[in-house]
Formats: C-alpha cells, sequence, structure tokens
C-alpha cells in the first residue's frame, strides 16, 4: 500500500522484476494503492515502446505497473506485454490483475461472489488459464476448445501454495491491506464526483439469476430485473473476500451470453479477456529474441516509392506466387547495392496485401544482418519465424506449450525441438510464405535452407544472396527458381533525382538545370546495376560546394565499388581534423562493435577520453549531425535507432584492408577495449549500492542514463582477445579493472553475469571466470603471475564456485573454444576432473 504520497527516484531499469498487467485504469488504479512505495517514471523507454508506467516497490519487489489501451483482449495484452519487456529486460514474473466474470456453479462447490478473489492454478489438461474462444467444430456441430495456455512458473506455484496453506491456519492479510489502502487513498471510498466505489458493495448488491433468465439488455444495472429469478444462498459469516483457485477462462469475446459462461462453468471459476497474452508472452520470448518486423518498418521508410515493382509483373516470380507452383522455392540473387533488400521489403509488403484477402495465410520473414552474428543462430531464426506464424493464432496450440514445458526443465535438443514445433504451427495454414534476405549475411544459411526446404510443404519460400548463393541453391534445392537482381535504370534515376530535389531545396544556388541533367546521365550510366555505387557517386559530386568543383568531380568518378569506398575516405580524411577524429570513432564502433549500437550508446562511446574518471556530457557530438562526418558511409536506422554501416560490402572492404581509415583493425579493437574499461571504472558506475533501505537504490541517479555501460560490461574482453598485441596502457586498465575491490564492480559485473545467464549469486563468478569467459591470454598469463590465484576455487561442499553451466574455469574456458586460456590453466594445474555446480 502507499504509504506517503511521496515518490522516490526510479530505479535503474534491470532493477525491476515484476511486471503488473491491468486491463481498466480502476484497476490499474488499485493497484497504484497497493504500492508501498511509488517510483518516478523510467530513466529510459524504448522509442518503440508506448505503454505508460507506474513504478513502485512491494516489500523487496520492484514492480511495474502497466494499464492496457482502451481495447479488449490479448491482442491489446500481447503488445503492451511485449514494449514492457523491451524497456524492463530483467522482468521474470508476470501478473495479470483485474476484474473477472464469476462463473458460480454451486453443484460443483464454486459458490463465487461479488468481491472474491480467483487464482489461476494448473488443473488438468489446463495450465491455469484457458483460452474460450479458439478451437474447432466436432462433426456433432459442437465447439471443442483447444487453447489450453502454459502453466505459471513453479516459483510462482509455490508461493501460492504457500498463501494457501497460511488461509487455512490462520485468518487472511487481505482485510488489513484494505482498511491501510481505504486510510491512505480516502478518495477510492467516497469518491468528491460519485463514480465506483472501492470498497464491498454488500451482499444486498449481489444478485445471482438463475440461468435461463435474460438481463434488461438497455439496462446498466439489476434494478429493473425480475428478484424473483434470484438464486438464494447461504449468507456468509463475513463480507471478506473468499480466496478460489482454479482455471480462468480467457479470450478475445465480451461474453455476455449465460450459455458459453455456463458451458465454462464445469472447467472455470471466472472469465476475463486479457490473461492469455500475459502467459503466452513467455513462450513466445523463448522461441526467439529477434523482431523482424522493426527492420522491415525501417527499410519500407526509406524504399523510393514504385520502386523496385518490376519484380511483381516477373513471370518467375508470378509462377512461384501461383496456387500450384512447380517448385516453392524463389531464390533471387545479384551484386551487393543491386537493391535486394528493397525487393524483400517489397514482396513481404505484396504477401501482407495478399494474406488479408484469404484466410489460413501465415506470413514470416527474417532480414539477415552480419551485425549481429551473436544472436542471428539458425535457432533464433527459425524461432522467429515460428513466432510470427503464432502470432497470428488466436491461442499457442497446446502441443506447442507441452514441447516447451519440457524445454523448461532442460530435457531435449533446441533446434529438434524448433523442427517439430515448425511442423506443428504450420498445420494451421493453407500456405505459408517464408522471406529470407541476405542468406549470405548467415553464418549457417546452407544448414538454414536445408531445414526449411525440408520442412512442411506448405512452405514456399522466398530468399535472397550474392551471386555465389546462387550455386548452392541450385545444387540443394531441385527446380527452384532463380531471378537476378539488378538496379533498374527508371530506379536509379529515380533515386538520383530524389537527392538532387534534396539538394536544390538546401541551396538552389549550387545546381542549375544542366548540371542536374549531367549528373542523372553520367551517374546512372557509371551504375553498373546497383544501387549503392549512384549513392556514393551523388553524395562526393553534391558535397563539393560551387558548380564548377561539382562539374570537375563528375569527370573523375571511380568506376567500382572499392574505388568509391576509397575515394570517400580520401575525402573523409581530408576534413578539418576534429571532424577526421570523430570519423574515425564513429566507424571504428560500428564496424567492430559485436552487435549493433543505438545511437545513445555510440555518442557516450565517442565521449569516452582516455584518463576520464566519470562520464563528461560535454564530450558528446552533435545528436543531429554527428554522422555528417562519415561522408554517407554510416547511417542510422530510425525504427530500431541503431547506426550501421552503408552497406555490408564496406564491412568487407575494411576487412580486405585489415585497417579503417588507414589504421590496423587491431589497434582499433585495442581503442575500444581501453574505452570499455575506462567506462567501467567511472565513479559512477562503480558507486556502491545503498542497501540500507528496503528497496535497492543507486545512490547516483545519473547511472540510469549510462547507455554504453551495458555493451562495455559484457563486450570488453572479446575486443581485447581480438586486438593481439596489446597497448600496455590497455592491460594496465583491464589489470586495474580485475583487481578492483568487488563492490565497485558489482554493476557492471552483474550485467555481464545476466548477460551470460549463469547463477543469480554473482558472486560466484570469479574474476577467474571473467578472463576464461572472454578467453583473454595476455591478461591471464599476468594476473596467474601477480595474484597468486587458485583455479579451482571451491565451496564448502566441494562445489566449483560458480553454479550452473559456467561451473569452473577451465569449464568455462573449453565452453568459449579458448584454447590457449586451457592449456594456459591445465600448466598451473586446473583440475580436470573438477566437481561442477548445481
Amino acid at each position: 500500500m502507499t504509504s506517503t504520497n511521496l515518490q522516490v527516484p526510479a530505479l535503474d531499469n534491470d532493477e525491476y522484476t515484476v511486471g503488473w498487467i491491468t486491463a481498466l485504469a480502476l484497476e490499474a488504479a488499485a493497484a497504484e494503492a497497493m504500492l508501498e512505495v511509488e517510483h518516478e517514471e523510467p530513466h529510459w523507454q524504448h522509442e518503440n515502446d508506448h505503454n505508460n508506467y507506474t513504478l513502485g516497490s512491494i516489500g523487496k519487489h520492484n514492480v511495474v505497473i502497466v494499464s492496457l489501451p482502451e481495447t479488449y483482449g490479448p491482442t491489446a495484452a500481447a503488445t503492451a506485454v511485449s514494449q514492457m519487456l523491451s524497456t524492463f529486460k530483467s522482468i521474470r514474473i508476470g501478473l495479470m490483475v483485474g476484474i473477472g466474470g464469476g462463473i458460480p456453479n454451486l453443484e460443483n462447490g464454486h459458490d463465487i461472489r461479488l468481491g472474491d478473489i480467483v487464482v489461476s492454478r494448473p488443473e488438468g489438461a489446463f495450465g491455469g488459464v484457458r483460452q474460450y474462444d479458439f478451437g474447432k467444430m466436432t462433426s456433432g456441430g459442437n465447439f471443442l476448445p483447444q487453447g489450453f495456455l502454459n502453466s505459471p512458473p513453479q516459483v510462482l506455484l509455490d508461493a501460492v501454495n504457500k498463501l494457501k496453506r497460511n488461509h487455512i491456519r490462520k485468518p487472511s492479510d487481505i482485510p488489513n491491506i484494505l482498511r491501510e489502502m481505504e486510510k491512505n487513498n480516502p478518495l477510492m471510498i467516497e469518491p468528491l464526483h460519485g463514480g465506483p466505489s472501492y470498497s464491498h458493495q454488500g451482499p444486498e448488491n449481489d444478485f445471482l439469476f438463475h440461468s435461463n433468465y435474460n438481463h434488461k439488455d438497455a439496462a446498466k444495472t439489476c434494478e429493473e430485473c425480475d428478484k424473483g429469478q434470484v438464486v438464494e444462498r447461504p449468507l456468509r459469516k463475513t463480507h471478506d473476500p473468499f480466496i478460489h483457485h482454479g482455471t480462468i477462462a480467457s479470450g478475445n469475446m465480451v461474453i455476455k451470453d449465460r450459455g458459453t459462461r455456463d458451458g465454462l462453468g464445469s472447467d472455470c471459476l471466472c472469465f476475463e479477456m486479457e490473461a492469455a497474452a500475459q502467459h503466452n508472452q513467455e513462450l513466445l520470448k523463448w522461441l526467439s529474441p529477434l523482431e523482424p518486423s522493426e527492420r522491415h518498418d525501417d527499410i519500407r521508410s526509406t524504399r523510393l516509392p514504385r520502386s523496385g515493382t518490376w519484380i511483381l509483373q516477373h513471370e518467375t516470380f508470378q509462377k512461384w506466387f501461383s496456387e500450384s507452383p512447380s517448385s516453392p522455392v524463389l531464390f533471387c540473387y545479384g551484386d551487393p547495392g543491386a537493391g535486394k533488400t528493397f525487393i524483400t521489403s517489397l514482396i513481404i509488403d505484396e504477401l501482407e496485401r495478399f494474406k488479408a484477402t484469404k484466410s489460413n495465410i501465415g506470413l514470416a520473414y527474417v532480414y539477415c544482418d552480419y551485425r549481429d552474428q551473436i544472436q542471428q543462430t539458425i535457432e533464433n531464426i527459425i524461432g522467429a519465424i515460428i513466432k510470427q506464424l503464432l502470432r497470428e493464432l488466436p491461442a499457442i496450440p497446446e502441443e506447442i506449450i507441452e514441447i516447451w514445458q519440457k524445454k523448461q526443465s532442460g530435457t531435449s535438443h533446441l533446434q529438434l525441438e524448433l523442427k517439430e514445433v515448425l511442423h506443428i504451427t504450420c498445420k494451421y495454414f493453407d500456405h505459408i510464405y517464408i522471406c529470407l534476405d541476405a542468406l549470405d549475411e548467415c553464418r549457417d544459411f546452407p544448414e538454414l535452407l536445408t531445414i526449411l526446404y525440408q520442412g512442411p510443404p506448405s512452405i514456399r519460400l522466398f530468399s535472397t544472396g550474392r551471386n555465389h548463393v546462387q550455386q548452392l541453391v541450385r545444387k540443394k534445392i531441385e527446380h527452384a527458381r532463380i531471378i537476378r537482381i539488378e538496379a533498374k535504370d527508371s530506379d536509379i534515376r529515380m533515386l538520383i533525382q530524389e537527392d538532387i530535389n534534396k539538394d536544390r531545396e538546401q541551396d538552389p544556388d549550387l545546381m542549375d538545370d544542366k548540371l542536374e541533367q549531367d549528373i542523372i546521365e553520367k551517374i546512372s550510366a557509371s551504375a553498373h546495376g546497383i544501387f549503392l555505387l549512384p549513392v556514393l557517386h551523388v553524395r562526393t559530386v553534391l558535397d563539393e560546394r560551387n558548380v564548377r568543383d561539382r562539374e570537375d568531380a563528375l569527370k573523375t568518378l571511380p568506376s567500382d565499388l572499392d574505388q568509391a569506398f576509397g575515394v570517400t575516405i580520401e575525402r573523409i580524411q581530408r576534413q578539418p581534423t576534429g571532424a577526421v577524429k570523430q570519423a574515425e570513432k564513429v566507424l571504428r564502433w560500428i564496424s567492430l562493435a559485436e552487435r549493433p549500437l543505438s545511437i545513445d550508446e555510440l555518442l557516450e562511446a565517442c565521449a569516452v577520453r582516455d584518463g576520464d574518471s566519470d562520464l563528461n556530457k560535454r564530450g558528446f557530438p552533435s545528436r543531429s549531425t554527428f554522422l555528417d562526418c562519415c561522408l554517407g558511409l554510416a547511417i542510422i536506422e530510425n525504427e530500431t535507432s541503431t547506426v550501421r554501416l552503408v552497406h555490408f560490402s564496406l564491412q568487407e572492404y575494411f576487412n580486405r584492408k585489415k585497417q579503417i581509415l588507414n589504421q590496423p583493425i587491431l589497434d582499433h579493437h585495442d581503442a575500444i577495449a581501453r574505452a570499455c574499461l575506462t567506462y567501467l571504472m567511472f565513479r559512477s558506475v562503480t558507486a556502491e549500492m545503498d542497501t540500507s533501505q528496503r528497496i535497492k537504490r543507486i545512490k547516483t541517479t545519473q547511472i540510469a542514463s549510462h547507455a554504453l555501460l551495458n555493451y562495455a560490461a559484457c563486450q570488453w574482453g572479446h575486443h581485447i582477445r581480438k586486438c593481439g598485441c596489446l597497448q600496455n596502457s590497455t592491460i594496465n586498465a583491464a589489470l586495474e579493472y580485475l583487481r578492483m575491490d568487488s563492490e565497485k564492480r558489482m554493476r557492471s559485473h552483474s550485467l555481464l553475469c545476466r548477460y551470460i545467464r549463469i547463477s543469480k549469486d554473482y558472486n560466484l563468478f570469479s574474476i577467474i571466470h571473467i578472463w576464461a569467459y572472454f578467453g583473454i591470454n595476455q591478461i591471464s598469463l599476468k594476473l596467474l603471475v601477480t595474484n597468486k590465484v587458485d583455479v579451482d576455487t571451491s565451496d564448502n561442499e566441494g562445489r566449483t564456485r560458480c553454479c550452473g553451466f559456467y561451473s569452473t574455469a577451465l569449464s568455462t574456458a573449453s565452453a568459449g573454444g579458448h584454447e590457449a586460456v586451457v592449456k594456459l590453466l591445465l600448466e598451473k594445474g586446473a583440475d580436470i576432473n573438477a566437481q561442477g555446480g548445481v
């Protein structure tokens, strides 16, 4: 209960572990009244998260309360939950709490009355929640529900059982909690302007009519109903709510029909309209962390209107798209920068329109991305496909829930499970279209292609890739349909014209009709069937600041991508010193980062300097212009707010040259590692946690705004491993960080532990495990020589210090494939038979 009207500052988003979902404003108000301490608004919210939150704490739990928009059903709830998890990534428990419609059944002992409480509990085939509006008609004309949702986590079931035992032995605390709420929130009991009161309405207002009696449809209350039709029930000794445990019916439809309600009565205690989505989200999250729709929205927003439409009229595409294609596979190949990704987005939009006119048509897609090899596994790609298809179904099929529940107990292999789940999911559709863009940017694309091609016969597969992928597709897939993608001259001219129009709006004096025509003709003629080359050429010409220089630039345009990249880099290096330094930092980070970086992360990365003791925001580059120094080689993806290179081919160019802006890539890794370590030792990051209160609160409110902290904590060691010969300053920084007092390392250390999903007792993951996990051999040797570290530290029960998958430093290094560290540990006496964790 709220004990004060004052709010305390919000915690770091990762401190919130309980999500509380309500459907209505009056339910949200009741939830907020239960908070013991209310927090201010979150410091940060994902830009695609449109929820409105109330934060606070109850006991030792930090809680996020979200109220759904004025929309009924699991769809609205699923959206809200998904967005909540994008902002509060540490939420481990989700609770759907609200007003439900009781289903009294006196014959079965279900005497449910106004104000009672129903808690979902697994019973028989049901996991606690049953979706009442999903199923099939039997041959006898009866409706057979098939939407049985998964059980709550065991920790919640155990807690509910404990409360149930307590209520048997002694009085419930609920009346005391309600009295405290009334005391702290008097307006909820006696509203100033009328309206519902948050107090028991008395048994005189609790009517249960016979099920064959119809309520007066136009009436909001039962004042006009025939009281002779009321079922007589014995008076209770108390007005305190009774607590019932069993199955809750959930769905999209509003139940106002007594027959539908009573049909659920033998199995369910009440019905509501949001809990199904809450249960589904955990399973969908298990399937895959990938959300391809964000990438699709970003690509669609940059696609020129009417460009690429030739593919839709192409004879080969039409044959693949037809009702009964002779081959279910269509592969489109082309040179780097030919527009394959834009073609994919165009076809996805066309399939979306087609799907809207048909029933039982499924669509799923994934844009492969060279930048995110950590998350872009075969399992995650297949999981993302399944997740998109399941979202089109009213409920998740029971067989899939059973597979997921088995996985929760760790009994099977994920890829095998996903193949089975894919086959089950596909049974619910007549046809399924799957689109995969940039297969060559997926490390294991041959295996992925085989899995989907050998999948259910209802699948029609569209994919794109570079020229060399075409050979493998022809070899693996007999009768695959093939289309070569080239940028059409009309589309290239459209692209050039748009850039010229923008330039003319900014400064009409730098463009005349003759120059405009020359630019269009010469650049389109040199395009060679790809879009990327004209993009770079136009930028080269339009960056000149007078008409004559623009005309001269047109005469010396490079003839291929490598030359174009080289010319652009030369232009970058001719800029003022400050612009060159900034371009170097930006290109370094976005080229070599272990995952895509957000705008905020990159701005902070650019601000870090050797020797800094804290984050200095005066060092941030301008958010609106910080990429100008890269002259088009770096761009922002608006939907995901991440920064990336203009094209994968630029990454390949850097890799071939083994340098970025004429500086070796190994040196860039060293600079990134040093910046990460400097960041991790900032005063605001190493500030001790305040544990004197019931809620953990970071003393400095700045920590929540430290965008780069998560990346620095989880990735610094990878950059050290990759940079080969370290500078002494980097070695010293790593040693200083690892030797730091554990309390000062707590914040960054816990982020790393969460990232690799080890035991919640983060202290068990020692510095030995850290360097073994990253495989940083030079640092390992220094620590072993100078610190006399015990490589087989164990607890008083003989278990190694880290419980779970990463049990010993030796097994940790082995799991990461770090051969040099494994050899070093064995040389230093590591016990190959050391007992693992539990």
